[in-house]
């Protein structure tokens, strides 16, 4: 995956409320970055055993910055 797709993937990146478990953010950066779900979470998961009180604030953060718009199925 190159910069280009990655951040053009972040610009359109929403919390997914109807396939997320907590806010919609792992499904929401999933979707946006054309990547399995499963892979975000287990992503999360293991940097979260580590980087514990890192990985909770830039779940929140990334919860508070995503657009807020429905995503449009295709």
């Amino acid at each position: 995956m190159d910069r280009e797709t990655v951040r053009a993937g972040m610009a359109s990146a929403r919390p997914d409320r109807a396939h997320g478990w907590i806010l919609g953010v792992a499904s929401g950066l999933a979707d946006a970055l054309k990547l399995d779900v499963a892979w975000v979470r287990v992503a999360l998961t293991v940097a979260g055993l580590f980087f514990t009180k890192t990985v909770i604030a830039a779940y929140l953060l990334a919860w508070l910055l995503m657009d807020r718009r429905p995503i449009k199925r295709r």
